[in-house]
């Protein structure tokens, strides 16, 4: 919990306190160490993050715990990413694959094990992607996609599997912009929608909900407006914008819904200049342009924030 809150420092003393009462060998301390791993690379200390994931991999490889050894692996496969060294990222990330991969042959009907190797083969494609072999990301993409609907069926009810959809359509959708395939991109996009909208109707007040189904609605909207659909691409963002201005109406602080407003009410902007109207794109581009100056003056050290002014 603390972990999520970004509270690193309240995270780290949990994490050390059930590391003090786990058995030096055992499963317990494994993810303790794989924990506070994960916490210094979100410090960006890579090296101690390196040092603790590899002690997490050590105890878990002396004792033979499989599940540990693909968990391991798959977060020290972040250590070498975060350097830029993507082919030791990759080479990690597809040796998780092939861990959960056989854990899933042994007992491919357990809605964990499913989950464990989607996970290993998202990050496949992930790397593959940005080392620009788009074949190999749309393969594991694809796969992973598969995987998020295989335990849909399996528990139609699980929000956590309807969001691991949301990310397989998304994903799809995603690379399929990025392939020019806009009509395809489209479809994706369409059926993201769709999922993040009834994730958000099960929980109003979740934030990240909000935002899921928020990103759904600009991505499709960006697909529609490179097909020429102008229209349909405006409809779309000031269906986003109202989402937003809905949520900030009674948490007008929330900074990150705020960040996504500006950016919707950019990209209504070139819409409307797309279209011909002149005056709605300079208010609308006027808004962006107030609400952005208004998270950088509360936050001047982000450098986001100064490339969003």
């Amino acid at each position: 919990f603390h972990f999520r809150l970004g509270d690193y420092d309240e995270a780290e003393r949990l994490v050390r306190h059930r590391l003090d009462l786990a058995p030096p060998d055992s499963p317990d301390a494994a993810r303790a160490w794989n924990n506070l791993g994960l916490i210094y690379h979100f410090r960006a200390d890579l090296d101690t993050a390196e040092t603790m994931l590899r002690r997490a991999l050590d105890i878990d490889t002396r004792i033979g715990h499989d599940e540990g050894i693909a968990r391991d692996l798959g977060n020290l496969a972040l250590i070498p990413e975060s350097r830029g060294d993507l082919d030791t990222a990759l080479a990690q990330y597809q040796q998780a694959a092939a861990t959960t991969g056989e854990l899933l042959r042994r007992d491919p009907d357990q809605a964990q094990r499913i989950f464990d190797h989607a996970q290993s083969v998202f990050w496949v494609g992930q790397i593959a992607w940005q080392r620009g072999d788009a074949d190999v990301a749309k393969t594991h993409f694809t796969q992973y996609h598969d995987y998020a609907r295989q335990l849909v069926a399996l528990d139609p009810a699980n929000d956590d599997w309807q969001m691991e959809l949301n990310y397989g359509l998304s994903n799809l959708g995603t690379l399929a912009m990025d392939q020019g395939d806009f009509a395809a991109a489209e479809q994706h996009f369409k059926e993201a929608l769709d999922v993040s909208r009834a994730l958000s109707d099960n929980q109003p007040g979740d934030a990240g909900r909000l935002i899921t189904t928020g990103t759904s609605l600009a991505w499709l909207a960006d697909a529609v407006m490179r097909q020429g659909k102008l229209t349909q691409a405006r409809d779309l963002r000031l269906e986003e914008i109202a989402l937003y201005e809905h949520w900030l109406a009674t948490r007008a602080a929330d900074a990150n819904v705020r960040q996504l407003m500006a950016d919707a009410r950019y990209r209504l902007a070139q819409i409307h200049l797309a279209m011909g109207r002149l005056d709605e794109a300079q208010e609308s581009a006027l808004l962006a342009t107030q609400i952005a100056d208004d998270l950088l003056a509360a936050d001047l050290g982000n450098i986001g924030r100064v490339d969003r002014a």
